[in-house]
């Protein structure tokens, strides 16, 4: 097959170059057809908002997410086949538009020569009409009803979670400073869900998890200390679930039966966290874990990906920027090129999800990479805006290990639990009382909820 360069295209929701004309979204939808046949594509998104969106629009694991202000540092040094400007909505509609458009048979517009290569080159309207089928699927449209939802402040919204959050187990194998679970203060009873509660879980729940856009198996706990948890996947997955990914520190031993199961379990994404290139920088924040067994885990599961010939997982290196391991963050990088990881990720340290510990260690002394300003009580969030609004209370739920269904992942204690799905369904309290009383105070004050005071979501 002949080799095609790399195609780049940006996503973004400021502004650089409109798309609207039917030619520019036909070769929009033309360079994702010839990428996924060339496997020679980077999206990058502007906003970090926009980096899940991205990926369900695509089909692609691998966008890159540039850090606030390093767009135009991106676009003087990169040249980007396609920039679309759009937010989400508006970019979807136009892909949605453009695939009927082709899907339709209406591209005689186009020259002869780009007509033919559509067709021949890429097996372009087959592809065209995959990402129709995936506009209109059912997480699409449930998607759809859940920004209407917000946009128009139901309490009780249409749709149901475009996102779960399962947290199967809620202990870990390390003690990482500013974690509760690590320091032991979570306060909530050690625990692991069982198989078959799962199982009845995602039965007696099916519609809702069909409708999401990705799920996340973990929450305050490291997935990997349930031994059932690529069986709970591999469940979700044979019962037609989408997007399915876990977090995990990986410092776990990782035989061939193991990488196995994984791999065949039909995870989507994996991501490590990994802060450090070498075991002295890397125990610094992970304590208790072994750099060498991280690095063996990860090329484990290469190793067993190439020997079934599979994509999936993708594999993402995290890397948590922290003013200890900030000197590492090159070497971290080639550290994830020589163990095979698909992609690499920066991330800026969560202070309002600490634990209170000592803080003061672990934020960076570059302000740019810095989420926080520190203030007189405490530290807020750069992003802070005080509005009265949160998109996750219209798009997310989190359900605990004990059934316990929280708002969000700030609360890692079950402080505002809005309902039991061992006791109710999930949509049942989605709709619920509880929750459209939490929406209604969003709307009147967000300050006033202890738990959404210094919250950064919008």
């Amino acid at each position: 097959m002949k080799e095609h360069p790399t195609h780049k295209v940006l996503l973004s929701a400021r502004g650089f170059l409109a798309t609207n004309s039917s030619e520019d979204l036909v070769m929009c939808i033309y360079r994702f057809a010839r990428a996924r046949i060339s496997g020679e594509y980077r999206v990058v998104v502007e906003e970090e908002r926009l980096e899940r969106f991205a990926r369900f629009i695509t089909g692609l694991d691998d966008v890159k997410y540039a850090a606030s202000g390093g767009i135009e540092a991106m676009l003087k040094k990169d040249k980007f086949d396609t920039v679309i400007s759009a937010v989400p909505v508006t970019l979807r509609q136009a892909l949605i538009n453009c695939s009927v458009f082709i899907a339709k048979g209406k591209a005689r517009f186009l020259r002869a020569d780009l007509e033919k290569r559509l067709i021949s080159e890429t097996g372009f309207a087959d592809i065209v009409r995959d990402i129709a089928k995936n506009m209109f699927s059912r997480p699409a449209l449930n998607s759809v009803l859940a920004a209407l939802s917000r946009r128009l402040r139901l309490e009780k919204p249409l749709g149901t979670p475009r996102s779960l959050i399962i947290e199967t187990v809620n202990m870990c194998n390390l003690k990482c400073p500013l974690c509760p679970t690590g320091t032991g203060s979570l306060g909530r009873t050690g625990a692991r869900m069982e198989l078959s509660v799962f199982k009845k879980l995602v039965d007696s729940n099916l519609g809702v998890f069909l409708n999401t856009e990705s799920i996340y198996m973990d929450f305050y706990g490291d997935p990997l200390m349930n031994r059932d948890i690529f069986g709970m996947i591999k469940y979700l997955k044979d019962k037609g679930a989408g997007h399915v990914e876990i977090s995990t520190n990986a410092s776990f031993p990782l035989d061939e039966r193991k990488a196995r199961e994984i791999v065949m379990s039909g995870v989507d994404l994996i991501l490590f966290a990994v802060d450090g290139a070498d075991q002295e920088t890397y125990s610094r924040y992970r304590k208790g874990g072994d750099l060498s067994a991280v690095k063996e885990f990860i090329k484990g599961l290469v190793r067993m990906k190439k020997i079934l010939g599979a994509v999936k997982p993708y594999l993402v290196l995290q890397f948590i920027l922290m003013k200890h391991n900030a000197h590492q963050l090159q070497a971290a990088k080639e550290m994830a090129v020589v163990l095979g990881a698909d992609s690499f990720k920066i991330k800026f340290l969560d202070v309002f999800r600490s634990d209170g510990g000592d803080v003061e260690e672990f934020i960076p002394d570059d302000p740019g990479s810095a989420q926080y300003v520190k203030k007189a009580d405490g530290y807020e969030h750069k992003r802070s805006t005080g509005n009265n609004t949160c998109g996750l209370l219209w798009s997310s739920a989190v359900i605990m290990v004990d059934g316990s269904v929280v708002p969000c992942c700030t609360d890692a204690r079950g402080r505002v639990v809005l309902g039991n799905v061992f006791k109710r369904g999930i949509e049942h309290i989605w709709k619920g009382e509880k929750y459209r009383d939490l929406r209604r105070e969003i709307h009147r004050d967000k300050k006033a909820i202890p738990l959404c005071r210094d919250c950064p979501s919008q």
